[in-house]
């Protein structure tokens, strides 16, 4: 497997392949060139996340070119952002209000036919949408980990997953913020009714009680938690992408850069268009350096 390497803003992620064999073998033999437009960021909404239709006007095909002229070999895109709205055509999930393309699908039907893998993207832990219709089953604590990992929950997350697989053709999906709320340790187990049923659902026995709870059972409930719902699945300015060209250990690498997108054009700020912002400026410069990596490395 390649080592994956990442650069824009860095956070806890994993890659899940659901490749077919042709795919497979391609992926082992090609290192990754992976580029994400973060469609999860606006700074509009709750915690900064964006609204529901603050890109709803990209077009896939844009996208695609986008893409191709940077010398990517695999799409990182969305089939649910943090907001809860999805990215394709769903019988499950409400689709991004406004969005008149089956974008992710178009994506892939497009990025197949050039022989490129594209991929998908999941947030367990950050769901706005959900937070908004199950309002005492949350931590609405203005961030972003603010899922509790109901059954209710998981039974949703399992079902819209194998559904975007399927109906989109994704080569697998990319799974994030996999913590249940509250994540910080500073804040406070409010041991909601629907905490105290998980609890006994993962532990096999009653729920002690608020006054006798132990720190240990409070860390080992968000372990089982977590764990449950990983069964269930089966920074900016500070980095600089020319160290890209600095690898010369002969490891075999995989790359994914990622960035918040103009909510003008949907696509990356170039230099001219970030006007002076540092942390924009320094992704245009960035993506820059990767395009002249990705493409001298095919």
């Amino acid at each position: 497997m390649d080592i994956i390497r990442r650069f824009g803003f860095i956070g806890a992620a994993c890659f899940l392949m659901a490749c077919s064999h042709q795919n497979a073998q391609k992926t082992a033999d090609e290192p990754i060139q992976a580029f994400c437009i973060d469609f999860n960021w606006s700074g509009k909404g709750y915690a900064g996340l964006s609204l529901p239709e603050d890109y709803s006007q990209a077009d896939p095909k844009e996208h695609f070119e986008w893409y191709k002229a940077h010398g990517v070999n695999t799409i990182q895109s969305f089939c649910v952002s943090h907001n809860g709205y999805a990215w394709y055509d769903s019988d499950i999930v409400p689709k991004v209000p406004g969005l008149r393309s089956n974008f992710l699908k178009d994506l892939v039907d497009m990025g197949h036919r050039e022989g490129m893998k594209v991929m998908g993207y999941f947030s367990p832990g950050t769901n706005v949408r959900w937070m908004k219709e199950h309002p005492d089953e949350v931590y609405d604590n203005q961030t972003m980990f603010h899922i509790v990992y109901t059954s209710e929950y998981l039974t949703y997350l399992g079902n819209v997953i194998y559904e975007a697989v399927s109906k989109t053709g994704i080569d697998g999906f990319m799974i994030d913020a996999l913590f249940t709320a509250p994540r910080d340790s500073a804040e406070a187990m409010k041991w909601m009714p629907c905490e105290r049923q998980i609890y006994e659902e993962l532990f096999g026995e009653p729920f002690p009680g608020k006054e006798h709870i132990t720190d240990e059972q409070v860390l080992e409930y968000k372990r089982r938690s977590t764990e449950r719902c990983w069964d269930t699945i089966s920074g900016w300015a500070s980095h600089d992408a020319k160290s890209l060209l600095d690898q010369n250990d002969g490891i075999k690498r995989g790359w994914y850069g990622f960035a918040w997108p103009d909510s003008a054009t949907t696509l990356p700020y170039t230099l001219e268009s970030a006007q002076g912002d540092p942390r924009f400026r320094q992704n245009a410069m960035n993506i820059e350096e990767m395009t002249k990596f990705y493409k001298g490395n095919k």
